[in-house]
């Protein structure tokens, strides 16, 4: 399971004797039971950390390199691929996209319509 710092870095003594520095912005993979024991124990200085390449847009997962349409503010159809994404802090989940022109885009994932391939 991966876990990162909420605020300052935070240290911890695996069982193993490890010790291991946890940093904001900076996940680290624990064993599972490790982390859900950090977990309990300081739930205000750490948190777990979802696998940055998967979200999941209702019952639909989007992956990176997943087609995707949405319709844009003038009404018409557009198509990306997900380049990258992004879960704020606030549960706000975003999609980086190419469009087929080679720009970029990002755009809420709640504006996807369709997800090709899932």
């Amino acid at each position: 399971m991966q876990l990162e710092a909420t605020g300052q870095p935070i240290r911890y003594r695996l069982k193993t004797g490890e010790e291991v520095t946890l940093r904001p912005g900076v996940p680290m993979e624990l064993p599972d039971h490790a982390a859900t024991q950090l977990l309990q124990k300081a739930p205000d200085k750490v948190r777990r950390v979802d696998d940055p390449t998967t979200l999941t847009t209702g019952l639909i997962p989007l992956h990176l390199g997943t087609r995707i349409t949405w319709q844009g503010a003038d009404l018409t159809h557009r198509h990306g691929i997900v380049e990258f994404l992004h879960r704020d802090t606030d549960g706000t989940e975003w999609a980086f996209c190419l469009l087929p022109d080679g720009r970029g885009t990002a755009l809420n994932v709640k504006q996807i319509q369709n997800v090709e391939g899932s």
